[in-house]
């Protein structure tokens, strides 16, 4: 697995004008960045418990909407010297549909109706929705963002 990431490595150098590095070299690059980015999976994982456990935990939406908080990391510290800032949770929107408790049911015509159609009139359109996922019972039958529409 090594020689195909250094042999990778090898190839994107040629093609970005970056000086070659030796296979040693690249298995002490490669060896640095996993764990960079399993202490970062880790910290963000952190992050997630900790707003999850305030959503079980509180009782309402309303008290929800007041202990929540988004956690940006910024590029460089503030002038607290922070790199984490928590931002207060927008409060939900009448006109967003997740932030709604209602479901929506549709029946449409499958012999008159064709998936884009239905994607782009009803839920985008009149819906509002950006990259819905669609069920028919338990099965899903349409992921927000696939391509993939002429089946």
């Amino acid at each position: 697995a090594m020689r195909f990431v250094a042999s990778a490595a090898a190839i994107r150098s040629h093609i970005f004008h970056i000086p070659r590095q030796s296979e040693f070299k690249a298995k002490e690059i490669v060896g640095n960045i996993v764990p960079a980015v399993a202490t970062t999976n880790a910290v963000i994982s952190g992050l997630i418990v900790f707003e999850a456990i305030k959503i079980i935990s509180s009782a309402s939406q309303e008290e929800m909407s007041k202990r929540g908080r988004l956690t940006y990391c910024a590029g460089a510290p503030s002038q607290h010297g922070l790199l984490l800032t928590p931002l207060p949770l927008d409060p939900p929107r009448n006109e967003c549909i997740a932030c709604q408790k209602q479901q929506v049911f549709v029946s449409i015509d499958t012999e008159k109706t064709v998936m884009r159609d239905f994607l782009s009139l009803v839920l985008g359109k009149e819906l509002a929705m950006q990259e819905p996922c669609v069920y028919r019972g338990a099965s899903e039958i349409y992921v927000g963002g696939d391509e993939d529409l002429d089946e």
